[in-house]
């Protein structure tokens, strides 16, 4: 199939007209009207309706019209890749975030990212919102997820684990719990999508609970002694360490290794120097680190 009559058909809708899609591909109409033709042939169907006043796209050139965009989009995102591979990384890096991981994370790395890569600008959205890539404009997503998604490329970048856990005064108040099933005694700080063990005990009207969609929030409720909570360890590993917080063995486990990071992105993308460079420095970063509690 030639990519010149794509090219024609193309710009014959996008523009409704022949002599002024003729003009923007440098063409005669004649040119392109042959062009609609042969491709019309290749394909066995007719693409565009042709009166003498104007030219309709029929149900299948729509459907054709429609499903070429995405194609001729990663088709230049493809070519301008390949131009790029071993150039210098350089412009505006889009980055969607969670916002506790964000904060307490990728803040202090991005600093060193952008010293490092000096022609790279960082823009970073910070949202507890899974972000649609083919809705929204980001080069990168940070997914903290227990399973990933299928329709992107992925970089694996490392485990994310996950502890029940209270302050030593809420404790003593309240006492401690040595079971899930305890927990329904207690007043619980959720995050109910990171957390499927609660959110089906939520469905229980006897189960006390503080609902809100961010970790920062339920770590701040735990720090002010509100309830027993399940939390990423990269939040509150300096808060274990300092002993403002206790971790719960809750049925004879400590640990709950649930989650992991990733970093998607689209598959046309990943040549651009600029995504290329900052997973790779992720990878360098958190290979080094770790999200884990000796159990």
């Amino acid at each position: 199939m030639s990519l010149k009559r794509i090219h024609c058909f193309v710009a014959i809708a996008n523009l409704g007209n022949l002599n002024e899609a003729a003009k923007e591909l440098n063409l005669t109409p004649s040119a392109v009207s042959q062009n609609l033709k042969l491709l019309e042939e290749e394909l066995g169907v007719t693409l565009i309706k042709r009166t003498t006043r104007s030219l309709l796209l029929t149900d299948v050139g729509q459907y054709f019209y429609q499903n070429l965009q995405k194609i001729l989009a990663d088709l230049d995102n493809l070519y301008s890749n390949a131009g790029t591979y071993n150039k210098e990384p350089k412009g505006e890096l889009t980055i969607t975030c969670p916002v506790a991981f964000g904060y307490s994370q990728l803040a202090p790395l991005i600093y060193e990212f952008s010293e490092r890569y000096q022609h790279i600008n960082v823009n970073i959205k910070l949202s507890d919102n899974l972000v649609n890539l083919n809705e929204e404009d980001y080069d990168i997503a940070l997914r903290i997820v227990s399973m990933p998604p299928d329709n992107f490329s992925l970089r694996y970048l490392c485990p994310i684990d996950w502890v029940y856990c209270a302050s030593s005064e809420y404790l003593s108040r309240y006492g401690k719990p040595e079971t899930i099933e305890d927990l329904r005694h207690h007043q619980l700080l959720m995050y109910p999508e990171m957390n499927p063990t609660l959110k089906k005990m939520d469905n229980s009207e006897t189960l006390k609970s503080i609902k809100s969609n961010c970790s920062l929030f339920s770590l701040q409720a735990v720090l002010n002694h509100k309830g027993v909570a399940y939390l990423p360890l990269y939040l509150i590993r300096d808060e274990i360490k300092n002993k403002r917080i206790v971790p719960l063995k809750l049925t004879d486990r400590l640990v709950f290794h649930t989650h992991h990071l990733y970093a998607l992105y689209f598959p046309s993308r990943h040549n651009n120097p600029k995504i290329r460079v900052f997973i790779d420095f992720l990878l360098e970063k958190f290979s080094r680190q770790s999200f884990a509690l000796e159990e």
